[in-house]
């Protein structure tokens, strides 16, 4: 087993990079490479590649790339059986891969080494006066309208077979551990999804990066990027309103890592959302178990329609 310290990126199929290049840059992404048949867009965290888009004549979803946290772990995957040595996904960025097959048919990059971009200069969080304590005084808040940068890629969300084996999986060959668990609402509790975070050993960690939920329908739920703060999230979605996306649901707050969300469909049909304010655990961490159902799961805000529960 080895340990991943997140997500590294998502990989798709679309039908039209420009179309792909508009959406994902009102999202709050940049372009780091481009050709005539992919699209590399990164954050503002550096991440040269965070979404990958090739061209191709069905929309879909191809797989995604954990980061590693040595490069001993890539060779230890390649000993251990289910890993295989891959060139570079994008060569002019470096770094080292693996893939692994996932049981569910998920295609799982490891990747060690990339070089990193410059940061994007980015507003500091907005700092909040509360009911019972101010913070600040004489001074007013002004955040910007507007496009907002996407930080970092945060966390993905799979439908699977299995949510308990697919957890299993997750869990011995990447050291993932369960952080909260959706079970359905009577007696038996039985286990419907895994929010499940890196292991952080002394550090902290993503309440969640992958979330694993049980479907008759495998395939990819959503990805999700982190903005600064709930105003953030308040100005990305009234932007992207007016320039006429498809909103799903949002915003609200989740009861599972407590994200303040906003989830949208892209122009390929897949789910996206911007998120803030989620929370971090450490190795304290005691996972709860939470009854699945659509007013259990939202702590406030809008109730998710049905087909996101699907």
């Amino acid at each position: 087993m080895i340990r991943v310290r997140g997500l590294a990126y998502v990989l798709f199929n679309v039908t039209d990079l420009d179309v792909a290049c508009t959406f994902l840059t009102d999202f709050g992404l940049e372009v780091s490479d481009r050709s005539s048949d992919r699209i590399a867009f990164g954050t503002a965290d550096g991440n040269p590649y965070a979404y990958v888009a090739w061209k191709a004549e069905q929309n879909g979803f191809l797989g995604m790339g954990l980061e590693a946290s040595r490069e001993d772990d890539l060779d230890a995957l390649v000993s251990a059986g289910p890993g295989k040595r891959q060139e570079p996904l994008l060569p002019e960025f470096g770094g080292s891969r693996v893939t692994v097959e996932n049981p569910d048919g998920y295609r799982i990059d490891v990747v060690h080494g990339r070089d990193w971009l410059s940061r994007w200069p980015v507003r500091d969080p907005l700092i909040q006066n509360y009911g019972t304590r101010k913070q600040r005084i004489n001074d007013s808040q002004r955040p910007p309208k507007g496009r907002v940068p996407a930080l970092r890629l945060g966390h993905i969300a799979l439908r699977v077979p299995d949510a308990n084996a697919s957890a299993a999986w997750f869990g011995s060959h990447f050291g993932l551990k369960a952080a909260d668990v959706l079970v359905t609402p009577d007696a038996e509790e039985r286990t419907v999804g895994v929010f499940m975070s890196c292991d952080p050993l002394q550090e902290i960690t993503d309440h969640h990066s992958v979330f694993v939920s049980q479907s008759d329908n495998t395939g990819l739920h959503h990805v999700a990027f982190e903005v600064q703060d709930i105003d953030a999230v308040m100005s990305g979605h009234d932007f992207l309103i007016n320039r006429g996306y498809r909103m799903e649901v949002g915003v609200g707050r989740h009861m599972a890592g407590s994200q303040v969300f906003d989830y949208w469909i892209d122009p390929f049909g897949s789910r996206i959302e911007h998120y803030a304010d989620g929370d971090v655990v450490d190795a304290r961490h005691a996972p709860s178990r939470i009854p699945a159902t659509p007013e259990g799961v939202t702590q406030w805000g809008p109730i998710p329609p049905e087909k996101f529960f699907q």
